[in-house]
């Protein structure tokens, strides 16, 4: 066989390892501003927080963009646009809350056997190990359909409401039941996870973390959900949150290319320092000016020695 020949298989491998194998998370720019303003959101693909592929806005691919903000909710689909990188802007108007929710339409993907069996040990999935055991599929390819729901949390202003507990009715969702941007380290906020507007218990799910120093070390905890659906995620540092995890059953239907359905789950936000100033303005905006004064007044320090000396 030639050297072409050797190589034109092992890129089709390479091509064909699983979006599924990784993570999809919304990244926005920053998911806390102190005023009203547009927001650019990436649709990234990796692991344990570290970027892999930045995915550009897909129609066909994704049905559902809503913005949600107190009880209003907002069609972004109509605003998106198909190609885009950021992959999507959003409108960020009005104190408090905002949350951005994304569905995507489900794609296959087939792995051989030991890379799936492999794949569904790391997720948590150890009953569909000993049910492809119990079908004598072990040594078989995994076949699966895969489908994603999203959310990510804005905060504008240092307002609270409850936009961040929005039930969206995903088929999969995760929902906070503490306001997780304004959780302070060494706090927890309880996540509830439910599939098909049941709890899922006794689920796996991992909480990634990044902190904002200038070397972001990321933090990966694995949890357990209870028999309501419900798992306390401790918060032990400010920086950026990824909570996701995975449900995963036998196909129910129109299932001649997959044997098993999957069911994705990321909720996205940030926590860093927003203590409201009297007068309602946030705290990081009045330091912010606080800084700039001090800038300006040093620079207006040395002006006068140099006029001084001339």
């Amino acid at each position: 066989m030639t050297v072409r020949g050797l190589l034109i298989p092992l890129v089709v491998t390479l091509l064909a390892t699983p979006a599924l194998a990784h993570d999809y998370w919304l990244a926005p720019v920053t998911h806390v501003v102190p005023s009203d303003r547009e927001v650019g959101v990436s649709l990234l693909v990796g692991e344990k927080l570290v970027s892999e592929e930045d995915r550009q806005f897909e129609t066909d691919r994704t049905p559902r963009i809503d913005l949600v903000h107190g009880t209003k909710i907002t069609d972004h689909r109509p605003v998106a646009i198909e190609g885009a990188m950021p992959f999507l802007t959003v409108s960020l108007r009005g104190a408090g809350g905002h949350l951005l929710v994304v569905d995507r339409v489900p794609a296959n993907v087939e792995l051989d056997a030991a890379r799936f069996e492999t794949y569904i040990k790391e997720e948590g999935h150890r009953g569909i190990i000993e049910e492809r055991a119990k079908r004598g599929e072990s040594t078989s390819p995994g076949r699966e359909r895969y489908r994603r729901n999203l959310k990510a949390l804005f905060q504008v202003g240092a307002a609270h409401d409850q936009t961040f507990a929005h039930d969206a009715g995903q088929t999969i969702e995760l929902i906070p039941e503490q306001h997780p941007t304004f959780a302070a380290p060494g706090e927890s906020v309880t996540f509830r996870l439910t599939f098909r507007d049941k709890p899922l218990a006794n689920h796996h799910l991992v909480a990634l973390s990044k902190g904002t120093g200038a070397v972001a070390v990321v933090h990966s905890t694995e949890y357990t959900t209870d028999a309501d659906g419900r798992v306390k995620i401790a918060i032990d540092r400010r920086g950026n949150w990824l909570i996701r995890g995975a449900h995963m059953i036998r196909c129910e239907a129109e299932c001649d290319a997959v044997e098993w359905d999957s069911f994705w789950v990321a909720y996205t936000f940030a926590n860093p320092v927003i203590a409201a100033a009297p007068g309602g303005v946030p705290m990081f905006a009045i330091v912010g000016a606080a800084a700039g004064a001090l800038v300006l007044l040093l620079v207006g320090v040395g002006v006068f020695r140099y006029v001084s000396r001339t």
